[in-house]
């Protein structure tokens, strides 16, 4: 394990650790937190979330940085002399490819491309003559989907795959039905009903602008800085669509349906048993893989609710990479989920379980980038717009519920 990670592992555990042995002397006393320990408890509990951020930025930079460096390692095996490119390799997969368009980046149309390579006629006529955007290095492509995986939460629980054109997934609404019949008897007739999911494409867009300076003095590592600069921007857009956005889970899975199919109403506190009740309530195909997927405040929460057996439902993880834990599924959190009511009759949505792997996402293939060199002259700075094109949607609805909270 990363000696940082660890260390900082090791501190979130102590911090835990502390916190629920005052709650256990304040339940073996049977009383609450005094005024005295409630400050000390929810600093224990800042300090848990705080180290827990800083431990996912880790894990997230060790996983980019060994993609870069494998990727960078197999671009010199397939340059090295003797060795050649396969022909069937992707022009943007090519080790001559990245660094034209470098070059291209950095210096602009000026520094042009070798005019006798495909890479010129592949990227630079498109870009220049047609206006639009160049497509980047694979490499720059993955470690940018890697990024989002890494800080986005539905992309590592979903059911990811790319996709050329439009897509329409079929479904079954409705199941034919299956009957005891003796020898000689008429089957009786039932019919499957299907609908369809559309995948369309939608394109997610971004600017930055550097100065001329840095780029002149290549004062940066410039694939990195476009994957810090878009990748965050691109994963949490995604994220919030993916959640609360047109057609996103609540929109597409549960706001339409019943009260007992699909969700819990919950009114006050959140206790156990209505957790239990949320988990219970998803049929066991789905609940085998289930997931919960809450906001920072629902987990704060229900960190000192206990089962019947007085184990805490909560519980921590002490491995690298490997989630927390509600009533023995895995636990994910995610700012983009909403928060508890606090409001009479205001109806929120602060946390949800069910099989992510019916949630499906294409992405369209190709991350694209484009030069701006005369949008930001007059400040000295040279605008980059990159943008990237995908659909995300739950594809069986009957695989999640949702708690809905009243205040």
């Amino acid at each position: 394990m990363n000696p940082k990670i660890k260390e900082l592992m090791e501190k979130r555990a102590r911090a835990i650790e502390a916190g629920r042995a005052m709650l256990d002397k304040a339940s073996a006393e049977k009383r609450e937190l005094t005024a005295e320990e409630t400050p000390q408890y929810e600093a224990l509990m800042k300090e848990v979330d705080d180290l827990q951020a800083a431990i996912k930025r880790e894990e997230r930079q060790a996983a980019l940085d060994a993609e870069l460096n494998e990727s960078a390692n197999q671009r010199e095996r397939r340059g090295q002399p003797g060795n050649g490119v396969d022909p069937s390799t992707p022009v943007n997969d090519t080790p001559e490819y990245r660094t034209n368009l470098l070059r291209y980046m950095l210096g602009g149309p000026a520094q042009g491309l070798r005019q006798d390579s495909r890479e010129e006629r592949a990227v630079l006529g498109v870009a220049l003559s047609a206006g639009a955007g160049v497509l980047a290095p694979s490499v720059l492509e993955r470690a940018l989907l890697d990024f989002g995986k890494e800080n986005n939460v539905i992309r590592q629980l979903a059911d990811v795959r790319m996709s050329a054109s439009d897509v329409d997934i079929p479904f079954t609404i409705e199941k034919p039905k299956a009957y005891i019949v003796g020898e000689g008897e008429n089957i009786p007739l039932s019919t499957a009903k299907f609908d369809v999911k559309k995948f369309k494409a939608y394109k997610a867009a971004a600017i930055a602008a550097i100065t001329v300076e840095a780029l002149q003095d290549i004062v940066i590592d410039f694939e990195a800085w476009i994957r810090d600069e878009f990748g965050e921007t691109f994963s949490d857009l995604e994220e919030d669509m993916f959640i609360n956005g047109n057609e996103g889970i609540f929109d597409n899975a549960l706001l339409n349906r019943t009260n007992t199919d699909g969700y819990v109403i919950v009114e006050g506190e959140i206790a156990s048993d209505d957790l239990i009740d949320l988990m219970y309530g998803v049929e066991s195909r789905y609940r085998k893989k289930g997931v919960f997927l809450a906001s920072d405040e629902l987990v704060k929460a229900v960190r000192k609710l206990k089962d019947a057996n007085g184990q805490y439902i909560w519980q921590p993880s002490y491995q690298a990479g490997q989630p927390d834990t509600l009533l023995g599924k895995p636990l994910y959190t995610s700012p983009f989920m909403p928060g508890l009511s606090t409001e009479a009759g205001v109806e929120k949505k602060p946390v949800l379980f069910g099989d992510f792997s019916y949630f499906r996402i294409y992405d369209r293939k190709g991350l694209y980038i484009q030069r701006l060199n005369e949008l930001y002259a007059a400040t000295g700075q040279v605008g980059f717009l990159a943008y990237k094109r995908f659909d995300g949607k739950v594809i069986n609805d009957k695989a999640f519920k949702h708690i809905a909270h009243l205040g």
